[in-house]
């Protein structure tokens, strides 16, 4: 249980830059098209020749000098990627007065992100209970929400803070239940897919003439095996490979004869587990108790790391305020978007509490940086990492 908390804490504070995207505007029959598009800092835009003259050339009305490229048969496309926020006009220099112009707009909103637990496992009769985090690299506050798809057994609750928990007790039977998670800040929105498998908690092996039956039989951590005599004499359940093994009958040793046609036992350990019978060595068979990962029983006390960035975007200095819930080793460095390091701010041993550390924006030599995005990494000494988003404007 503690290495799954620890698991997901890691989920939770791992932020992963978001992955730039290419757009493509063709040029047909003197129009643009699409001619506006609305994109994330990062990406780029694609200019495809589809016939004819033309130029992208940037500004409303005259340029402006950010780009001017020739998009015609000896220069089939042109690409510009766009790392600030804001409204960027565009036009052909040929065709203006037929209204060959568009506009990129370069939001300055992320979409949030919901962390996909993957498929989660439970047993039928025992209590599950499982956390699903959302994170905004703009700090909106979030709404988290189940569409409607939270099985009949359970319970869903919006904590806050881009928190949200699902509870209850699945009844008997197994199954597979799809669900589907929202994180909405506002303007858009993520969605996470995801099953809950509920295994059967008692797993049956009927004791045939033809021996034990299935073998080998799988059950998820925490199930039971039914061993149930159908056959004619006396036989036994017993845990090892056979009457010489040293560690039979240490699990179980039980009869299974008329008067006791019945046993059950416990497998609280992953692993594969042989078994025999006493009387007769060559009936065999293997039990394969499963390690699935189970729904966390009550959530985390406490996140161990926070990181600001304030102001972002930002012309001058950026204050970087981080805390630790423990004395412990702490690298800080500015990263760009190729993960090539800008900066290392520092590597210290620091007591626990409220840090502050002020960014420029300069790099290694002392020189400013171009204006765009950059992300601020920060480790601590047990592995911990969380990462933000920096946006450096003109």
């Amino acid at each position: 249980m503690r290495n799954l908390l620890l698991l997901l804490f890691l989920l939770v504070l791992i932020a992963p830059p978001v992955l730039a995207k290419t757009w493509t505007i063709n040029t047909i029959n003197n129009v643009y098209v699409p001619a506006d598009l609305t994109i994330q800092p990062g990406d780029a835009v694609k200019w495809v020749w589809g016939g004819g003259i033309h130029t992208t050339t940037s500004g409303a009305g005259g340029p402006d000098g950010l780009w001017d490229a020739p998009i015609d048969s000896a220069n089939t496309s042109f690409q510009y990627t766009f790392n600030t926020p804001g409204s960027f006009p565009y036009f052909c220099r040929f065709h203006i007065i037929l209204g060959m112009a568009g506009t990129i707009t370069v939001s300055s909103n992320f979409p949030p992100a919901v962390q996909n637990p993957g498929t989660l496992h439970g047993l039928e009769g025992q209590y599950v209970s499982v956390i699903i985090t959302a994170t905004d690299a703009n700090h909106d506050s979030l709404t988290l929400s189940d569409l409607g798809t939270t099985p009949g057994w359970a319970s869903f609750s919006d904590e806050g803070g881009g928190k949200a928990w699902l509870r209850g007790t699945p009844g008997s039977g197994p199954g597979t239940f799809p669900v589907s998670v929202s994180a909405f800040d506002g303007t858009t929105a993520d969605t996470a897919n995801f099953n809950i498998v509920i295994g059967a908690k008692l797993g049956g092996v009927n004791l045939t003439a033809s021996g034990f039956v299935p073998s080998p039989i799988s059950i998820p951590l925490g199930g039971q095996v039914k061993w149930v005599k159908q056959a004619g004499g006396n036989h036994t359940t017993t845990n090892g490979t056979g009457p010489l093994d040293p560690a039979a009958g240490t699990l179980w040793d039980a009869q299974l004869r008329a008067a006791t046609p019945e046993f059950t036992q416990s497998f609280p350990n992953a692993g594969s587990f042989k078994y025999f019978c006493r009387n007769h060595p060559s009936e065999t068979g293997t039990v394969v108790v499963e390690d699935v990962r189970i729904g966390i029983e009550e959530p985390p006390l406490s996140m161990p790391l926070r990181l600001v960035a304030s102001p972002n975007p930002s012309r001058g200095g950026v204050v970087l305020t981080f805390d630790l819930d423990k004395a412990e080793r702490a690298t800080l460095r500015i990263i760009d978007l190729e993960g090539r390091t800008v900066l290392d701010l520092f590597t210290a041993e620091l007591p626990a509490g409220s840090h502050r550390v002020t960014w420029g924006g300069w790099g290694d030599h002392h020189q400013p940086v171009a204006p765009g995005i950059y992300f601020v990494r920060l480790e601590t000494g047990d592995g911990h990492v969380l990462v933000r988003k920096i946006f450096k404007t003109h």
